[in-house]
C-alpha cells in the first residue's frame, strides 16, 4: 500500500470515527437507550465505505471509547460505556459491520443481479438494523434482567420509525453522492 493510500485510509477512518462521535451527541433521551444520529452515520458509512474501512471505523470507535475517550452518547466512554445498558448496540454495530463487510465483499455480484442498487442499499440497512437491535435487546436483557417483551419495547419499538427514516435519508444521500461522483468521471 502506497503512502498516499495509507493516508487516505487513515483519513477515512478518522472521519468515520469523528462522525460517529459527533452523531452520538445529537440525541433525544427517551430511556436507557437514547435516539441518536449514529444509525444515520452507520447506514451511510456501510453504503459508502469499503468493507475493510467499515470494520476498521467501528473497531476504532469502540477502542477509543473503551480506553475512556468520551465518544459515546452524552460524552460517555470507558469500560462502563461498553458494558452498560447500551453496550449491546455498540457491539451490534461491530457485528453488523462484519456481516455487511462479508456481504459486500462476497455476495455483491450475485445480489446486484437480483436487485437494484437501491434495493441492495435498503437490504444492507435492514440487515444492519436487525443485527444491532438483536444485540442491543439481548445485552439489555442480560445487563438489566429485563424480560424480552420489556427489552423489546424499550430498545426496539421507539426506534423503528426513526431508524426507518434515517435509513431512507442515508440511501437518498448516498444515491445523490454516487450520481455526483459519476458526473465527475
Amino acid at each position: 500500500m502506497s503512502r498516499s493510500s495509507r493516508i487516505s485510509l487513515l483519513t477515512s477512518i478518522g472521519l468515520g470515527v469523528a462522525l460517529l462521535a459527533v452523531a452520538a451527541q445529537i440525541q433525544i433521551p427517551i430511556g436507557p437507550v437514547p435516539i441518536t444520529l449514529q444509525s444515520l452515520v452507520i447506514f451511510t458509512m456501510f453504503l459508502l465505505y469499503s468493507p475493510e474501512e467499515i470494520v476498521m471505523v467501528i473497531s476504532a470507535y469502540l477502542l477509543l471509547g473503551a480506553v475512556g475517550i468520551p465518544v459515546g452518547a452524552a460524552f460517555n466512554g470507558g469500560l462502563g460505556w461498553l458494558i452498560g445498558p447500551t453496550g449491546g448496540f455498540l457491539f451490534g454495530f461491530l457485528l453488523a459491520a462484519i456481516i455487511v463487510a462479508i456481504i459486500r465483499r462476497y455476495f455483491i455480484d450475485t445480489l446486484s443481479k437480483l436487485m437494484s442498487q437501491t434495493a441492495f442499499d435498503v437490504l444492507i440497512g435492514i440487515i444492519t438494523i436487525i443485527v444491532y437491535y438483536g444485540c442491543g435487546v439481548a445485552w439489555l436483557m442480560l445487563s438489566t434482567g429485563m424480560p424480552l417483551s420489556v427489552a423489546f419495547s424499550v430498545a426496539v419499538l421507539p426506534f423503528l420509525i426513526p431508524d426507518g427514516i434515517k435509513l431512507i435519508i442515508a440511501v437518498k444521500c448516498v444515491q445523490a453522492l454516487r450520481e455526483f461522483a459519476s458526473q465527475l468521471n
